[in-house]
This record gives C-alpha cells, structure tokens and sequence, in this order.
C-alpha cells in the first residue's frame, strides 16, 4: 500500500501546482489527507512541465492504465516524443528496469494509438554528439615513461634487481 501514498503524494504535488487541492485527490482509507502549501515566489509551472510528475509517477508504480491518460494528457500538453522517451528512460534508475521497459512500451502503443487517429506529435530533438571538453579529455593520449627511465624495483618489477650479500 506504500506504492498507493507515493502516487497519491505524487499526483497531489502535480495537480496543487495546477490549482487543485490535495483533498480533491482520492486517498486510501486510513491515509490523512496530505497537507500542501504552495506559497513560492517562482512563477507557476507550464502545462508541459507540469505532465512530466503524473507520466514519472504512473510509470514508477507501473500502472499502465494510469500511464496511458498521463501520456496523452502530457502530449496534449506540448511534450515531443523525445520528452516522453526522455522521461521513461529515466525511470529505470529509480523504479528498475523493467517497469522502465513496460512504461516504453505503453508510450508506444499510445503514439500508435495517436496516429492511427491522425494525431501527428512532435518528434522533439534526436540525441546529438556528446560536447568534447578539452580540460575533461585530452587531444593526445598520455606517454609512459621509457623502461630506462623506470626505477621500480618492487616485487613485479622486470629490471634486474641488484644483488645483496649478508
């Protein structure tokens, strides 16, 4: 029942910041409800960003049900198909790796879904080359020093040891 108050607290964090109250959302019998303040300075989040904690949270817990109308709502909302995948990808960190295949799936039935009724979504951008840092990775590979300039003498060195008599 844990995974039923994490979804609930979830949802009640995505929908108070879109003006809903957290009594509004259904709890468990026996949960007290959860209390919510949302007095911030910072401006509102934008529809699309806002869809982006029901696909997480439906997808954490794999309810495919639930996963499906967060992925159309988010998509509705402006995210690409490149945000929806960005996000599932990413739950395999958090909830595994198989709930993270399960959600990939649903997004694909549902973009199948969408197309077959003519709803053309934006693929959003394709991964692109990873920026070079020339501090991180050097141009050059780094030189070892000749065996002459080697001093080891330890227990896997391969230069003669000298002899010691007592």
């Amino acid at each position: 029942m844990a995974h039923t108050s994490i979804l609930t607290l979830a949802l009640a964090l995505g929908v108070k910041s879109m003006g809903a109250d957290a009594a509004t959302l259904p709890h468990p019998p026996g949960d007290p409800p959860i209390p919510m303040t949302t007095e911030t300075n910072e401006t509102d989040l934008q529809p699309r960003q806002q869809a982006i904690v029901p696909i997480a949270a439906h997808a954490a817990i794999d309810d495919m049900p639930g996963l499906n109308a967060a992925l159309i709502r988010g998509l509705d909302a402006g995210l690409t198909v490149s945000d929806c995948k960005e996000i599932l990808v990413q739950m395999y960190a958090y909830a595994g790796f198989p709930r993270s295949l399960n959600a990939l799936s649903e997004l694909m039935r549902v973009l199948q879904a969408r197309k077959d009724q003519g709803i053309e979504d934006a693929p959003g951008r394709d991964a692109g080359p990873i920026p070079r840092a020339p501090h991180f990775w050097p141009l050059e590979p780094p030189t070892r020093p000749s065996s002459q300039a080697r001093q080891s003498r330890g227990p896997c060195s391969t230069s003669p040891r000298p002899s010691t008599s007592i």
